[in-house]
């Protein structure tokens, strides 16, 4: 196996512009290339579980809002078909009365209408 990250870093620690944090980690250990590998692959998956248990946090907090708004919209619809109801059965109770009074203005019509002395008159001014 061949040895990766062995380097002579003394001539970057010599030189002005060298910064070291510039120069990777591992330049200064030796690790084999599987070794990098699994790291790597370690490093990734430490990562996506990071990741997983942030988000599993996230989707736990909104769906407990989440919760609390569809309680809300389940109150504010049944107050919705409450309305609804009571709207329509006014709507209904306002066209049964219109109704009878159609049916006893016609009536009273009818009675004056049939009435001896009755004589409709054109008046002109």
């Amino acid at each position: 196996m061949k040895l990766i990250g062995t380097r002579n870093c003394a001539s970057r620690r010599l030189d002005p512009k060298f910064r070291l944090h510039s120069v990777p980690l591992l330049m200064f250990f030796s690790f084999t290339k599987d070794e990098l590998i699994l790291r790597r692959a370690l490093y990734k998956l430490y990562h996506i579980e990071e990741s997983l248990r942030a988000n599993a946090s996230e989707i736990q907090r909104q769906s407990r809002a989440l919760d609390g708004l569809r309680g809300d919209q389940h109150r504010q619809q049944q107050a919705l078909d409450r309305t609804r109801a009571e709207q329509a059965k006014s709507k209904t109770e306002v066209s049964r009365e219109e109704r009878k009074l159609k049916r006893a203005e016609k009536a009273l019509e009818a009675k004056v209408c049939a009435a001896p002395h009755y004589r409709p008159t054109l008046e002109i001014y």
